[in-house]
């Protein structure tokens, strides 16, 4: 991209993202593909975060045609994840095979076949409140502009992070329970109130088997070891 493009680039994704915003579609994902053409990447995600929750899963993936959209979740724990959420700069990656660390974040990426990254906390003015990864897939990428990296940086922390927080951060739950369906919800709402798989498949009109998966789905969300962790955390609304 030659510098005279940068503006009008920054311009053209910042309208896309108020586009979006005001027509109620997500700006999350306009983002994303503002970025992806920004820097010339593959594949980008982004989601939200929370020192309670212990897992990140994109709230939206966007790619270029041919390239995998599937969803995943990586443990914040993972050295990479809680590096990125303590660093105030995007971290370019230009080898992920050479430069990360063996772990999930690692086994995603080479099974995901991204080469290269970046990756950078999405901040308001008091914390950092959601994460966004732009990968280039099957090809490295040996360095990248440092104007690009500084113009990234610009759009997440000033114009898109505001925007993120006042169309999905007011609706989003910082909890674990707000990554629940709202099927899973009520089925999670009722064994925490001590029905039996049975009484919650009659209460629902459902069949066991349903609320057995839902209750399932609904542990592996938010990281509980079984029901009973699940419906504390219900209680206690952690």
């Amino acid at each position: 991209m030659r510098l005279d493009d940068k503006p009008r680039a920054l311009l053209e994704l910042t309208a896309s993202v108020i586009e979006a915003s005001a027509a109620a579609r997500s700006p999350l994902e306009a983002g994303l593909r503002g970025l992806i053409e920004l820097i010339d990447a593959d594949r980008a995600d982004a989601g939200y975060v929370s020192p309670s929750i212990p897992w990140y899963q994109p709230s939206a993936i966007v790619a270029r045609a041919g390239v995998d959209t599937g969803g995943f979740r990586v443990p914040i724990s993972d050295p990479v994840v809680n590096g990125v959420l303590t660093t105030d700069t995007p971290v370019f990656v230009a080898d992920t095979a050479e430069q990360i660390p063996a772990g999930p974040v690692r086994t995603l990426l080479t099974g995901n076949h991204t080469w290269s990254m970046v990756v950078r906390r999405i901040d308001d003015e008091t914390d950092a409140f959601g994460l966004v990864c732009i990968d280039w897939v099957d090809r490295h990428m040996a360095d990248i502009d440092g104007d690009l990296l500084e113009l990234l940086d610009y759009f997440v922390t000033r114009i898109w992070a505001p925007i993120l927080r006042l169309h999905d951060g007011a609706n989003h739950d910082p909890s674990p329970l707000g990554t629940l369906t709202a099927a899973e919800h009520e089925v999670v709402a009722l064994a925490a109130q001590g029905l039996t798989y049975g009484e919650i498949a009659r209460e629902r009109g459902t069949s066991i088997n349903t609320v057995s998966q839902q209750l399932r789905a609904a542990r592996l969300k938010v990281g509980a070891r079984n029901t009973a962790e699940l419906t504390s955390m219900a209680i206690t609304g952690a």
